[in-house]
């Protein structure tokens, strides 16, 4: 097998190089599985020569077993197969690699090529899927020192003379698995932080039912963010009126999105629901503010469970979750810093500050006004932006428009501490709750830096 430098594996260019993506189905003999790639250029002539190629496959641990290999394009071979590393012990690994006679595969921007086939001894082993680069096994010399990942160099995939690994990443997640979909229903359990500030009793505030101001259509949608995209299922959610008149424990505070994630791709969402979040940290589902949550048409019953919000940082769960059509829980408010996914990148080790810890339990973290998933005080992408500018533009500071209004009330994205109105220099302002989270509460930043702009959600993009 010819496998680039560390360096290379499993890197993805620039966005602006052109190059290919991997994908896996399972064909309709449910038996055998295909892959392919798909170029974003067509190429010709020796431009299609092929100097080196790597594809790892990755399938629950223990289940899939590699067999019956046969090259469609190229000569391609099972070289390693990892079972269930201590990196990630749920799956194994199954690294294809090229053999180096340099063929010329077909690379076009209008048809997929197929590389290879494979079957897979005995029983079902459900989800199969093409590594990405989030997966917790990775290059990572001397520590682990597989040549795992995905790589492909061609002569038409260059930077002058230099070859670069063409490899940009996967398409059609979820398409090999053999298993029957599934109906399962789940319990999520989540505190919000901004609704927890100057509360004693566990219990967050729910000022936006009392201020009147809750919406009844689900504010999540890829138009508001591509952290909100919704499929499987999920979108345009509704809920009747009579949720916003439960009082006490189980009073809505707001909506949330709940996530399915693949349990052989962590970046894959196969379902979301869009769902209301009780004072108690209970999230029910919006059609009558107490069931579960209900994911139908599944394809296995095993995923990553992630949970996020509007202007707060999501979390998932470390490892796939075994869900069922009985109620299965998820309790982000007491899981373990282990029990969390987190990354370590931008320098910083992120395991334990997935969340803040208010009274003894998990909150997620308030001030994500601007939804990108980063909580940004100073700078281009400070979160302060969007509370001035809902402040300046608030119905009732038109004449004027200033600045320390705080007669904003309304349902605002940068209303951080979920109090009913959005404030940037008044008293009690949302500017504060993240100024305070950023040097004083998040010790990541270690510096008390202002510009810090690595405070950053602990979800797989």
């Amino acid at each position: 097998m010819v496998c680039l430098l560390f360096l290379l594996a499993g890197h993805v260019p620039a966005l602006a190089q052109q190059g290919i993506r991997y994908a896996v189905r399972l064909l309709a003999d449910k038996v055998t599985y295909q892959v392919s790639l798909s170029s974003t250029v067509t190429l010709t002539g020796a431009e299609q020569i092929t100097n080196s190629g790597q594809v790892t496959i990755v399938g629950l641990a223990g289940r899939l077993n590699i067999t019956n290999v046969q090259s469609v394009n190229g000569q391609w071979s099972n070289n390693t197969t990892v079972r269930a590393p201590s990196q990630s012990p749920g799956y194994d690994y199954f690294i294809f690699g090229l053999t180096p006679n340099t063929p010329q595969i077909p690379y076009s921007s209008t048809q997929e090529t197929v590389l290879f086939t494979f079957q897979s001894s005995g029983a079902c082993p459900g989800a199969v899927e093409i590594w990405t680069s989030t997966d917790p096994f990775r290059p990572n010399p001397p520590v682990q020192t597989i040549n795992v990942g995905n790589d492909l160099t061609a002569l038409g995939f260059r930077n002058g003379s230099t070859l670069y690994n063409a490899w940009l990443g996967n398409y059609n997640a979820g398409q090999a698995n053999c298993e029957t979909p599934s109906t399962v229903t789940l319990r999520v359990k989540a505190l919000l932080q901004g609704a927890l500030a100057g509360t004693s009793d566990g219990l967050m505030r729910d000022d936006l039912r009392t201020n009147g101001v809750l919406p009844l259509t689900t504010p999540y949608s890829s138009t508001v963010s591509t952290r909100f995209n919704q499929t499987g299922g999920g979108g345009n959610e509704t809920a009747p009126a009579t949720v916003t008149t439960v009082t006490g424990a189980d009073a809505v505070v707001d909506w949330v999105l709940v996530e399915l994630r693949n349990p052989a791709n962590t970046s894959a969402v196969v379902a979301t629901r869009s769902a209301l979040v009780q004072r108690d940290g209970d999230v029910v589902s919006p059609a009558d503010g107490t069931s579960p949550l209900s994911f139908t048409g599944l394809s296995g019953s095993s995923f990553y469970v992630s949970i996020k919000h509007r202007n707060h940082l999501g979390v998932m769960t470390a490892s796939p979750q075994t869900l069922s059509a009985t109620i299965s829980s998820v309790d982000f408010t007491t899981l373990a810093a282990a029990n969390v996914w987190s990354t370590t990148a931008n320098g910083y080790d992120y395991n334990g500050y997935e969340m803040v810890s208010v009274g003894g339990k998990n909150a997620l973290w308030a001030g994500d006004a601007n939804h990108d998933g980063k909580v940004v005080y100073t700078g281009l992408t400070t979160d302060l932006n969007t509370i001035f500018t809902e402040v300046l533009t608030a119905p009732g500071n038109t004449v004027n428009q200033l600045y320390n209004y705080n007669s904003a009330v309304g349902y605002y994205y940068g209303d951080v501490n979920m109090n009913g109105k959005v404030s940037y220099q008044a008293v009690g302002n949302d500017s504060q709750t993240i100024f305070t989270n950023l040097l004083t509460n998040y010790l990541l930043n270690s510096a008390k830096l202002y510009n810090f702009t690595f405070f950053v959600e602990q979800i797989p993009n």
